[in-house]
């Protein structure tokens, strides 16, 4: 079974499999989804989405910041609101 994101998003896992020591794959339909609301969320979102849940490393704030051109403190609420955005889209 999988845990919840820490984030409070019932959607997302707290990790991909290999992340969590989970060699398994994630069910179809729920890869399925994802790609499709990922694949519609602005740049932006995407890209921060992909860094702090899609990644076989755990990159640190500092590092996203870095990657993103954007302040480490701008992270977390931006990380909120395309959560949103990704939550609205999987309905």
């Amino acid at each position: 079974m999988w845990e919840l994101c820490p984030c409070g998003s019932s959607l997302l896992p707290a990790a991909p499999p290999w992340r969590s020591g989970n060699h398994g794959v994630w069910p179809k339909s729920i890869s399925n989804a994802l790609e499709q609301a990922l694949g519609r969320l602005p740049d932006r979102c995407r890209r921060l989405i992909e860094l702090l849940y899609f990644t076989a490393e755990e990159p640190t704030y500092a590092e996203i910041a870095e990657e993103m051109g954007m302040p480490v403190a701008s992270i977390g609420p931006t990380r909120a609101r395309c959560l949103e955005k990704l939550k609205k889209l999987l309905g």
